[in-house]
């Protein structure tokens, strides 16, 4: 059984409330939903969050209000939920579709991997962009995850880009708040990091980053993306 979380909170710093933004009629997190439901192997989706106004009544999970990172409220609600694995969909995704998510489960399988990661090649502007999370990759593994690579990677193929998009068994993301947080926390956003050195995290590559919502300008970049 694989199960979808949508970790959300309506605490964001530089967009606050950026859920609730509307996106072509319908909120960044309804997309979300919606998309992580047309999913032919997702069994069932779940809103984990604080805000009990974001859950909804038969897919909620209440989590606390410590959570420094997403990932650590996933594992949170991974504790409540009955699943073999986990689909962790980022809130602020809403481009992120169905067949993506199915074709990430299959190369999960295919790997017999415990974590994926989903990921894209990047451009030559993201390669120097140091909002551009990279993760760096050897042997068909991600071995790091950077905002600002050395500079003898800075054009390597194995580096590339990462998106709001993973999957796990039930037990690595269970485990996630027992493992070594010290790069976590210094490098806030860079989850992945924690995983490293436990698990091998396989990159599930993507054609082309797919826009997140992260400040209020990105809602047109959003729009004209779906408008395609």
């Amino acid at each position: 059984m694989i199960d979808c979380i949508i970790p959300a909170r309506l605490e964001s710093t530089r967009f606050p409330s950026k859920v609730l933004a509307e996106v072509k009629g319908k909120s960044v997190l309804q997309h979300c939903v919606d998309n992580a439901n047309s999913a032919k192997d997702i069994r069932r989706v779940w809103i984990a969050s604080n805000s009990v106004s974001l859950l909804d009544p038969e897919g909620g999970l209440l989590t606390g209000n410590h959570h420094e990172t997403c990932t650590s409220r996933v594992s949170q609600a991974a504790w409540d939920i009955k699943a073999d694995y986990i689909v962790n969909l980022q809130s602020d995704e809403p481009c992120v579709t169905g067949d993506m998510i199915d074709d990430m489960i299959k190369y999960m399988f295919q790997k017999n991997a415990r974590m994926v990661q989903c990921c894209y090649p990047l451009t030559d502007e993201e390669r120097g962009n140091t909002n551009v999370v990279k993760a760096v990759i050897s042997n068909g593994k991600i071995i790091y995850l950077t905002r600002t690579p050395d500079r003898e990677l800075m054009h390597s193929p194995n580096l590339v880009g990462i998106n709001g998009l993973y999957c796990y068994d039930i037990s690595t993301i269970r485990s996630f708040n027992s493992y070594d947080q010290e790069l976590t926390t210094r490098h806030k956003g860079l989850d992945t990091l924690a995983f490293i050195g436990i698990v091998d995290v396989y990159p599930f590559m993507i054609e082309e980053r797919t826009p997140a919502v992260d400040v209020p300008s990105d809602i047109e970049l959003v729009e004209k993306y779906l408008d395609r």
